[in-house]
């Protein structure tokens, strides 16, 4: 189980963004409850894969927000992030987990579409 301090840390500081005039707050807040949700329950990750991927999954899904609002059915910015960055969290962790175990040429083939 997680300290408690560091929900509270993480709410505090995305409250405190959202008060910035340019920031969409629904997008933030989505963004960080779909991340932390994933982030903070995960059990095999090690402390800076953890904070790495919820970094990366609150970004992906406040940037991406907008376009999903825009391009389906939902109509709510912090619904939106808060799907994209469940989504984006468990995609990170797969492709964190395959970088690790691929070498050179298997991440040139797959960039290439040359698969295995």
């Amino acid at each position: 189980m997680p300290e408690p301090t560091a929900p509270i840390a993480i709410a505090t500081s995305a409250s405190l963004v959202s008060l910035l005039p340019f920031v969409n707050g629904d997008s933030l807040f989505g963004a960080v409850i779909g991340a932390a949700f994933i982030a903070f329950y995960t059990q095999d990750l090690t402390y800076k894969k953890r904070i790495t991927a919820f970094i990366f999954s609150t970004a992906i899904g406040y940037l991406l927000a907008p376009e999903v609002v825009n391009r389906t059915i939902i109509d709510s910015h912090s619904t939106a992030s808060f799907i994209v960055a469940v989504v984006a969290i468990v995609l990170l962790q797969k492709i964190l987990t395959w970088l690790e175990s691929a070498s050179i040429t298997d991440i040139l083939n797959a960039l290439r579409g040359k698969g295995k």
